[in-house]
């Protein structure tokens, strides 16, 4: 990311004494290129940490910026060599994060990556109030959950699907298939099948506690603790939440509230020892 931070106040600098020290002429593409290769490293920046509201601009200045590097390739003479390689540059980030899918993580593409999003060994089991339309949404549902057990995701994925047809207005299902999906670290696609379940079931803590985990793990911190805030409205009592909002209020530098939130979660039965990064705040931290 520094990188990012690097080319743009480089392009900005040459930006600026080109267009306003020295007055250069005739260099409309190479401008229009300058703006575009700042705009872009933003863009890139923005998807690799996940801020969703950058979505709609970047599609306009990711056609921008490819149409232009290509004019500026095929026609110009002579070539920047650092413009040619800040478009190079950008083609390969763009890859992983557009190339294969728009809303896929670039994280998931990138070596090294996979245990360092979501990353929950352990957890607390959630119990699920729902009941099911059929035996058959039961069975279906039994022979997910083993599979899920096995991790093996993308076949569990399959049966909950089916599981889904079959009972569609099941807020289990999403739950679940979102569970899946954070542990294939597609914490974009968990996102929305708890958003779904939201909808389906909005007063319920656990979906609250989850998403805002998911949005924790995709360092999108405010609308972490939104959620768990949530969760915690709707069940005071729900033991994980307070330990989940510690996490939060630590990875936003407030050390007091971790502390708060870890003494709250063990009063109420709490065993922090289930997550190493809790043990940590409450050693170094917490009085």
């Amino acid at each position: 990311m520094f990188g990012l931070l690097g080319i743009t106040i480089y392009f900005l600098v040459e930006l600026v004494r080109d267009t306003l020290i020295n007055r250069k002429k005739n260099q409309n593409i190479i401008t229009c290129l300058r703006i575009l290769i700042i705009l872009m490293s933003i863009t890139i920046f923005s998807k690799y940490v996940h801020l969703k509201y950058f979505d709609y601009p970047t599609l306009l200045i990711v056609p921008l910026f490819i149409i232009v590097s290509t004019i500026y390739l095929i026609y110009e003479k002579q070539r920047d060599i650092k413009i040619v390689a800040s478009i190079v540059f950008f083609a390969l980030l763009l890859i992983p994060t557009f190339g294969v899918s728009f809303y896929n993580s670039p994280y998931s593409y990138l070596p090294g990556q996979k245990q360092s999003r979501y990353n929950v060994s352990e957890g607390v089991e959630t119990t699920l109030p729902y009941k099911y339309i059929n035996d058959t949404a039961i069975l279906l549902r039994n022979q997910a959950n083993r599979l899920r057990q096995k991790e093996e995701f993308d076949s569990a994925i399959i049966i909950y699907r089916k599981a889904q047809i079959v009972d569609p207005k099941n807020p289990t299902f999403y739950f679940e298939l979102s569970d899946c999906y954070a542990r294939k670290e597609n914490l974009e696609k968990a996102i929305i099948l708890m958003d779904s379940a939201i909808m389906l079931d909005g007063s319920f803590s656990g979906f609250y506690n989850n998403r805002g985990l998911l949005y924790y793990k995709s360092n999108d911190y405010y609308s972490a603790l939104n959620d768990i805030s949530m969760a915690i409205y709707y069940d005071s009592t729900n033991k994980v939440a307070y330990g989940n909002m510690a996490l939060v209020h630590d990875a936003l530098n407030n050390s007091k509230k971790a502390c708060e939130y870890i003494e709250l979660a063990e009063k109420l039965g709490l065993d922090i020892k289930i997550d190493e990064h809790l043990l940590k705040i409450k050693k170094y931290n917490c009085e």
